[in-house]
């Protein structure tokens, strides 16, 4: 396969696995979940999960912002630009890894129901979470194409 077909199999899963990644979302989160002490408990997760998420994005954004900076300081002319791309790369990383982690503990309750209540269907459930999460992260981060 030539480079050209690659780039643009590669911008083609980019568009489409978001909209896999919604569609299975979407059906994982429209499973019930019973169990008041289940929601309860996802709860807990999902308000920790969040609260990791800010921590780590405060204790980030410094750092990205001090390193764009010195890559635009650093660098002549046009190399500047490789700032702006630092920028999108950490942006697109932060989006994914939130949405990632949105997702995962906002549909984590319903895999472990349907295990619950069946061996048949709650290991597909759980393996449904984990391709919509683990496409959206993949295609997400190979997004940005680079000159390597």
């Amino acid at each position: 396969m030539g480079l050209h077909n690659s780039v643009l199999l590669l911008l083609l899963g980019s568009l489409l696995s978001p909209i896999y990644a919604r569609i299975k979302t979407r059906w994982i989160s429209k499973q019930p979940v019973d169990s008041p002490e289940l929601k309860r408990i996802g709860g807990y997760i999902s308000d920790g999960a969040m609260a990791f998420m800010h921590r780590e994005f405060s204790g980030l954004l410094p750092f990205v912002l001090i390193v764009a900076a010195f890559l635009w300081i650093g660098n002549p002319g046009t190399l500047q630009l490789q700032s702006v791309a630092f920028l999108f790369g950490a942006a697109a990383s932060g989006v994914a890894g939130y949405t990632g982690m949105r997702v995962a503990v906002g549909t984590d309750t319903r895999p472990t129901r349907r295990i619950v209540r069946s061996c048949r269907t709650g290991p597909a459930t759980t393996i449904s979470t984990g391709v919509g999460v683990g496409m959206l992260s993949a295609f997400s981060s190979r997004s940005m194409l680079t000159d390597r």
